[in-house]
């Protein structure tokens, strides 16, 4: 069975709530429910020329387009930058986590910190 990319758009929105039992509050732009928005760029090569919009969203549109969101109706996102996030503790805590997965694996399966490290198959113990 062939999908279509409107069929596509709805997996990741109306059943995507609906999968989630949320479709009376979320995925759709209904009265009543929350307002979660993205907008898109769509003045990228990408999404040049636009002719196909839910097609050229499908296929070509990622992270990186995502110029707004908005949560329940408050901006979270906006020209491509989150509000809300404050990004020195974010990378503190990952890079404290990473550490703390590090020195517990204590050199298993050849762990290391760099750009070499190479994970080897997964054994089991048997």
């Amino acid at each position: 069975m062939e999908l279509t990319c409107r069929q596509v758009l709805e997996f990741a929105t109306i059943e995507g709530a609906r999968a989630c039992g949320m479709d009376s509050k979320i995925g759709s732009l209904t009265p009543g429910k929350r307002a979660d928005i993205i907008l898109v760029r769509t003045d990228t090569w990408s999404m040049t020329p636009l002719n196909n919009p839910v097609g050229q969203f499908v296929y070509n549109a990622h992270p990186g387009l995502v110029d707004t969101i908005l949560v329940d109706g408050k901006v979270v996102k906006r020209d491509g930058k989150l509000l809300t996030a404050d990004f020195a503790r974010i990378r503190r805590l990952a890079n404290d986590a990473r550490d703390d997965i590090v020195r517990r694996a204590a050199g298993k399966n050849g762990l290391q910190l760099g750009g070499e490290w190479i994970p080897q198959p997964y054994r089991s113990a048997e």
